[in-house]
């Protein structure tokens, strides 16, 4: 039972929406604004579509249906296109409360995320996506997860400036880092083109570069909000131990709920280290 209830959180992409949400509310908080509440439901609805509508694409495409998400989907389908058709509306409605600047840099981060899942044909009998690209799929995650958590708040906030910079680099590393163990579990499963991190170096050494990763981006979070420095850097040492056991074909629900999980658990560290 214990079991099903994290496999339907996980896989239908409401865990994720939830991390993006309290990636985005953390944001907030180390910059001491009012919550906009509008916004995190967008961002909510928005990250919840855009996962959905990427895996369910694969589904179409007949691209790597094995494991047990895509197995979930599959059973599932009629809870997967009510939730693609409750996330469209959801980010439709919520969009319309938005600034303009605000929808501009939306709609790139909105290309980005499509070109990343859908196969454009490129050349005859070969269609591809932006993901295909040897080396740019975790780097394109983590400027989008960036973008959408920073940069989208500071933009709906008129606060544009190089402290928004700063900190965009900042959850950047952090999001690279802590997709890497995704990499990791793909290591076989991915084709050799796409010249990920553990198939240029192996998964040991790509685990001790996401965990000096997320330690790097508390420095960069630090520049870019002037919050303390010592609470960021005990809660990336915290959560850096869930990257650990990372291995390659180690039980899907480890990345899906654990290490997307950090996304909550995060920000939630800081919160409780800062009001000790």
């Amino acid at each position: 039972m214990k079991t099903k209830f994290l496999q339907h959180l996980c896989y239908s992409n409401v865990w994720i929406a939830l991390g993006a949400s309290t990636l985005s509310l953390l944001y907030f908080y180390l910059k001491n604004l009012s919550i906009d509440w509008i916004l995190l439901s967008f961002i909510f609805f928005s990250t919840l579509l855009t996962y959905t509508y990427q895996r369910f694409q694969k589904l179409i495409d007949n691209e790597r249906i094995s494991g047990e998400r895509m197995d979930w989907m599959k059973n599932n389908r009629t809870i997967v296109k009510f939730i693609l058709i409750i996330s469209l509306i959801g980010t439709i409605i919520f969009s319309l409360f938005l600034e303009f600047q605000t929808l501009i840099l939306l709609s790139i981060l909105g290309v980005i995320s499509f070109l990343y899942a859908y196969k454009i044909k490129l050349a005859e009998k070969s269609k591809s996506n932006l993901r295909d690209i040897p080396g740019i799929k975790i780097l394109l995650i983590g400027i989008v997860w960036a973008a959408s958590t920073v940069l989208l708040i500071d933009s709906q906030e008129n606060q544009l400036n190089i402290f928004s910079l700063l900190s965009f680099v900042g959850v950047t590393l952090f999001i690279i880092g802590i997709t890497i163990p995704f990499d990791i579990r793909d290591l076989y499963l991915d084709e050799s083109s796409k010249k990920t991190i553990p198939q240029l170096i192996g998964y040991q050494p790509s685990i001790l570069i996401a965990v000096l990763l997320i330690l790097l981006s508390a420095y960069f979070i630090y520049l870019g909000t002037g919050f303390n420095l010592w609470n960021l850097l005990f809660a990336s040492g915290i959560v850096s131990f869930s990257i650990l056991p990372s291995r390659p074909r180690k039980q899907e629900l480890y990345f899906s709920f654990v290490i997307d999980g950090i996304l909550i658990v995060y920000p939630s560290l800081i919160y409780l280290l800062n009001n000790l």
